[in-house]
């Protein structure tokens, strides 16, 4: 499911250009140095069993897209913060495609 996840995100920015391709970007280790995109979340999945006290916030990109204003507040409670509805609202406004474009010019 993350390996799909980076795939889509991967594919929006560009970096992938046949959206078939998905079992040879699952295969291709070349990503990113070191072990593949699915070991390495396999790593920290089973740190996480292994680790009690280590504590894991999955976030997929797809959530944050369908539903960021949720998964902002599961973030927040998972860090610990007293985040508002007006404080989760501007940080999602502020972060969007739109706004970043328009602080560059």
């Amino acid at each position: 499911n993350t390996l799909a996840s980076y795939f889509r995100f991967r594919l929006g920015l560009g970096h992938v250009k046949d959206s078939k391709s998905f079992s040879k970007f699952m295969n291709d280790r070349r990503m990113y140095p070191g072990v593949s995109w699915a070991d390495h979340i396999r790593s920290w999945q089973h740190a996480e069993i292994v680790q009690q006290d280590l504590k894991i916030h999955w976030l997929r990109y797809e959530a944050m897209e369908e539903s960021p204003e949720t998964e902002l507040k599961r973030l927040a409670s998972f860090l610990g913060l007293n985040a508002t509805e007006e404080s989760i609202s501007f940080a999602i406004n502020a972060s969007s495609a739109k706004t970043m474009q328009d602080m560059e010019q």
